[in-house]
């Protein structure tokens, strides 16, 4: 697991967004992430090197202070209502706006991969482009 400890300031503005990453060196514009876990500045606890979001399954759980405001956990293969979270190499999941509510964006068919024109990395990149909309709202998801 990865926690973002208070101490980081961290703060997210209402209708706003926060974007994590593991290494903000591979980004053409590395000020997209608002808060790198890879990175050895955050000290001892708060610099991991293992952390991913794209392992066969995850989750992620959003608090503000004790208080529970959501949580997100995807898996490889079906959900219970039979839909595949989408997940492919270079491509983000994006959340359809319209299932951003606590309980909607549980299922994975309110996820989709970014579109083709979402590229946000430069080519120059070994294994780029990568695509996606970090620090900005995701298109409809077809």
């Amino acid at each position: 697991s990865f926690s973002v400890s208070p101490a980081a300031g961290l703060v997210v503005a209402a209708g706003g967004y926060a974007v994590f990453c593991y290494d903000d060196t591979w980004f053409a514009t590395p000020a997209v992430c608002d808060y790198t876990w890879g990175d050895a500045a955050w000290g001892a606890g708060y610099h991991d090197t293992t952390f991913y979001f794209d392992r066969d399954e995850d989750f992620v759980t959003v608090y503000l202070g004790s208080s529970l405001m959501d949580q997100v956990f995807w898996q490889l293969g079906a959900d219970t209502a039979g839909d595949s979270w989408p997940r492919t190499a270079r491509y983000s999941m994006e959340l359809d706006p319209a299932f951003a509510d606590p309980t909607s964006n549980d299922a994975a068919g309110a996820w989709c991969l970014a579109g083709s024109a979402d590229r946000y990395s430069g080519a120059s990149y070994s294994g780029y482009p990568d695509y996606g909309t970090p620090g900005a709202e995701n298109g409809d998801c077809p």
